[in-house]
């Protein structure tokens, strides 16, 4: 298991089930823990990585009549899913198991670079 995921932009990609070929995309920001995202199908979350355990916990939520790479669908509320996952360095590089409301969802992440320089974090937007 990976205890602390380093600073930066991820590409992702999502697997159902786990040894499936064909899945979904998304983007993911890590910083100081915190990890936010966005998959093709409008789905938003947002999570953060237990520093002691490595153990990644959070929220998806879906938009209104959203469906799930599981097959799950939102309603005309859109839907909140919580996710915990653990991720780990293996031979195909960074990956997770996420469970989403019970079903297993595989996720293969890509460092695609650093955060860019000199952005304002949440606190001192706050002050702003």
């Amino acid at each position: 298991m990976l205890s602390h995921l380093p600073d930066g932009v991820y590409s992702l990609s999502y697997r159902f089930p786990a040894d499936a070929e064909v899945g979904a995309t998304g983007l993911a920001i890590v910083r100081n823990s915190d990890i936010f995202g966005s998959d093709a199908a409008g789905g938003v979350f947002k999570a953060r990585q237990n520093r002691r355990t490595g153990e990644v916990r959070g929220t998806i939520s879906l938009p209104p009549d959203g469906e799930m790479i599981t097959g799950q669908r939102a309603g005309p509320q859109g839907m909140d899913i919580e996710v915990k996952a653990a991720p780990m360095v293996g031979s195909e590089g960074l990956c997770f198991v996420v469970d989403l409301a019970g079903s297993q969802v595989a996720i293969e992440a890509s460092y695609v670079g650093p955060l860019p320089a000199g952005l304002p974090t949440a606190a001192e937007l706050a002050r702003s």
